[in-house]
């Protein structure tokens, strides 16, 4: 994961830059104070901050009278920001970012203000550096239509409403045993074939010679099979889309959330770094 610092002048330059790409207008720079600023990329619209360097960082926006924090932005992850009058504009903000166990440092700088979101639910809609891939995440209770503008393409991606029903806790995806594997079996044939069954090794315990019984044997195998506990669940490595349990930063009464989670990928692979997103657009698909 790459880590960027930026001055002033290649702030503005960057905007420039992404204005031409996105055809869009580019967002002036705002100020930050801190020891991580310059790792800090907020979004366009101000819903959203990305850490692009490599340790975690902790964020306070305020804007009006109003604040917005969050105590913990994950390397190459992104976090909302929301005051109660929605979001805040990055050129009338204040933001003081710091890393996580680090004292709060003083210097006064720029913060790189990135294509960011634009459509109606970018309050939803974030991205996360997930191990060497970056993951679209949709933290609302709608399916969104959401499309990623990378430097060569754009990735368009149905992210579903997270479903609490089939979510799973961990960072990947589970596929379920199938249970018409399991074979039919009738328990009363099950216990005189086991009966029978513990005579003969009552018989050989006593020395005598018992011949094989593979009529049996093939009873014993399907009753045993029907009986065995249902498989654990197997991690699908391959899957690239699932909804998953996790920490949620800013609950109050609850600490966890439900979050679909989809992969950015490429004819030539995953996306690796959350900077080479140079701005997305995310929609509701039903209003």
């Amino acid at each position: 994961m790459r880590s960027a610092r930026f001055s002033g002048r290649a702030v503005l330059a960057a905007a420039a830059l992404l204005w031409l790409v996105l055809g869009a207008q580019p967002a002036a720079a705002a100020s930050c104070t801190g020891n991580a600023c310059g790792v800090a990329m907020v979004s366009a619209d101000g819903c959203a901050i990305t850490n692009n360097g490599t340790r975690p960082f902790a964020v306070t926006a305020v804007a009006g009278g109003s604040t917005a924090g969050l105590p913990s932005v994950a390397p190459g992850g992104s976090g909302p920001l929301r005051l109660m009058i929605g979001c805040p504009v990055p050129s009338q903000t204040s933001y003081t970012v710091n890393f996580v166990g680090d004292p709060p440092g003083t210097q006064v700088t720029t913060i790189f203000v990135i294509g960011g979101c634009q459509g109606n639910a970018c309050a939803d809609v974030s991205l996360k550096l997930n191990g060497k891939c970056v993951w679209a995440r949709n933290t609302g209770g709608k399916a969104v239509a959401a499309q990623f503008k990378l430097a060569s393409q754009t990735i368009s991606l149905a992210l579903l409403a997270p479903d609490p029903a089939k979510a799973i806790t961990q960072s990947t995806t589970v596929s379920s045993p199938n249970a018409a594997t399991r074979p039919s079996v009738d328990p009363a044939q099950c216990a005189s074939a086991m009966n029978s069954e513990k005579m003969l090794e009552e018989d050989r315990a006593k020395g005598d010679q018992v011949p094989p019984t593979p009529e049996l044997d093939a009873i014993l195998a399907k009753c045993r099979a029907a009986s065995a506990p249902a498989p654990a669940a197997t991690v699908a490595s391959s899957a690239t889309a699932y909804s998953v349990k996790e920490a949620d930063p800013l609950a109050f009464g609850s600490n966890e959330r439900v979050v679909y989670t989809a992969m950015l990928q490429t004819a030539s692979g995953c996306v690796a770094n959350v900077s080479d997103v140079l701005g997305y657009t995310a929609n509701y698909n039903t209003p």
